[in-house]
């Protein structure tokens, strides 16, 4: 019996939870025998009536099993709290990060397929963007040659509206690029002062004649990606002023992390248009209005950034008309 049971323990694997949980259930039942004989020890002492044996027998075999099988149950399923962790942490925008494939073999061939899945998927990004890269560098060369041999139309019309065609074509081909081409995890993490940056950036705006208003304390520093993050929220808030004629900078520390929200008076997004705003190339207008500049990047390159340093951000209309931005870094970004 006691080598069937071995053989059986084998083929559920060699991990030490497997032989722990056995030796749980050996201890439970050397337990309960240890507690029935005192038990029985009493009764034959004429101390208990047999009845009151059977009570204290049951209650004794009852807490000592269910406390040895909770505990069991627990180590058990330690492998796959990693696993729901992970995959609640995990990102497609970040590099794949393995974890620990132990437990017994069908956990540990969670953890594996897991794994494997991290790694199709970050493959499948990398060679996506491999391709708009490769093809946004092929497109530059034709681009280049239509510019010079429309400069020899003769119809000065014609011509304008060409130019101004390619122009455009120009301007898709180079954000694709550089969307495609944005790896800001390249970039090492350095000890930040975000309220200086942000309240600069307001400046530099006001100065080119914005309406914009900083609030939040003279100096805040986080450790981040200092380009990245200036990408960001540069994108933030110019996208604020391109559509009003004043806009809202909030710096808020909290105790679990800060807290940044940008704000203005335009006339804010239609609620079935929100959830698609941070998609690549999604423009709120119906026409793609050369006039407001942009192809619908701005936002989609600010959460990426965003949660590759683990934050969140969210959109929201303001009443009576207005967006408002809310970014939210974790504690752990704190200096």
């Amino acid at each position: 019996m006691i080598e069937g049971l071995k053989r059986r323990l084998r083929q559920l694997g060699s991990d030490r939870i497997v032989w722990r949980i056995a030796g749980a259930i050996l201890l439970a039942v050397l337990s309960t025998q240890a507690a029935t004989l005192g038990i029985e020890g009493f009764a034959a002492s004429g101390m208990i009536s047999p009845r009151a044996v059977a009570v204290l027998w049951a209650t004794a075999t009852l807490l000592i099993v269910g406390s040895l099988a909770l505990w069991s149950t627990r180590r058990l399923l330690q492998p796959l709290k990693g696993v729901m962790a992970a995959a609640q942490g995990w990102r497609a925008e970040q590099a794949p990060k393995p974890i620990p494939e132990r437990g017994p073999v069908e956990f540990r061939g969670i953890s594996a397929a897991f794994n494997a899945m991290q790694e199709e998927i970050s493959r499948f990004v990398r060679h996506r963007s491999e391709l708009i890269i490769a093809l946004s560098h092929d497109l530059r060369t034709p681009l280049t040659r239509l510019q010079l041999r429309a400069e020899y139309i003769e119809d000065a019309e014609q011509r304008q509206r060409m130019l101004d065609e390619l122009h455009f074509m120009q301007m898709l081909t180079d954000q694709l690029l550089a969307f495609a081409s944005f790896d800001s995890q390249s970039e090492p993490t350095e000890k930040v002062d975000l309220a200086v940056l942000l309240s600069s950036l307001c400046d530099d705006r006001t100065d080119a004649g914005a309406v914009i208003e900083y609030a939040g304390p003279p100096h805040l520093a986080i450790h981040c990606r200092p380009t990245a993050i200036r990408r960001a929220l540069m994108n933030l808030i110019d996208n604020a002023i391109k559509y009003s004629d004043y806009a809202y900078v909030a710096l808020n520390p909290q105790a679990t992390g800060v807290q940044i929200f940008v704000r203005d008076s335009g006339p804010g997004i239609l609620e079935a248009d929100l959830p698609r705003v941070f998609e690549p190339f999604y423009r709120v207008e119906a026409s793609r209005n050369r006039e407001t500049g942009g192809l619908g990047m701005g936002l989609s390159v600010a959460r990426a950034i965003i949660i590759e340093h683990r934050g969140r951000i969210a959109l929201r209309n303001r009443q009576p008309h207005g967006l408002e931005v809310e970014i939210f870094l974790p504690g752990n970004s704190l200096a």
